[in-house]
This record gives structure tokens, C-alpha cells and sequence, in this order.
């Protein structure tokens, strides 16, 4: 049976920021996190969020392409694109506190605390 002398619970900023800084320190560490790694922030919320507002900014841009003397035509807005995108970016932070716990050596428990 495996002994840890810190169990975190919950893989978000706080869970996964404090469970490296321990393994850092020497300490053998786990973390119990049912999802991916990162939190509602990386997964679900302010990364993603960022990422669609990037490509609504980029469209609204190019809406007003006509005011810069630049004339475009069938432009056209397909959300399936920028939510793959958007979807894609999480994946990859998840993937970088993943290769982080590698890293420290931090157990990575899947399941409920």
C-alpha cells in the first residue's frame, strides 16, 4: 500500500500549485481529482472563455475590415471551429500540470476524496 505524506483533493490551481511545491520539497505527494487536471479555470471556465473571446475579437475584427479600406468577401462564422479550438487549448494545459506531476513525481489518484 502506497504511504503519501500529503494528499491534496482536487487537481485545480490551488490542488495542483500546492501539491508540486510539496514534491518539491521533498515530500511524497498525491493528489485525488475525479477529471483532468486543471480545475473548473483550465478545463471549463477562464481558459476556454479566453479562448472563444480571442475568436470572437478576431471576427468582429475583420467585420470592420471595410473601415481600413480592406474588402473581404464570404466571410463567414462557424462556431464548431472555435470551440474545437477552444477545446483543444484545455486539453493542452491539462496535459502541462500532467507532465508537471510526471515531473515532481506526484501520484495522480483518480476518484473522489
Amino acid at each position: 500500500m502506497a504511504s503519501f505524506d500529503v494528499i491534496v483533493l482536487g487537481g485545480g490551481p490551488a490542488g495542483y500549485v500546492c501539491a508540486i511545491r510539496c514534491a518539491q520539497l521533498g515530500m511524497q505527494v498525491a493528489v485525488i481529482e475525479r477529471e483532468a487536471l486543471g480545475g473548473t479555470c483550465v478545463l471549463w471556465g477562464c481558459i476556454p472563455a479566453k479562448s472563444l473571446l480571442e475568436s470572437a475579437g478576431l471576427a468582429q475584427k475583420i467585420g470592420k475590415a471595410a473601415e481600413h479600406g480592406i474588402t473581404l468577401d464570404g466571410v463567414t462564422f462557424d462556431f464548431g471551429p472555435a470551440m474545437k479550438r477552444s477545446r483543444a487549448i484545455s486539453a493542452q494545459n491539462s496535459k502541462g500540470v500532467e507532465f508537471l506531476f510526471k515531473k515532481h513525481k506526484v501520484q495522480w489518484i483518480r476518484g473522489e476524496g
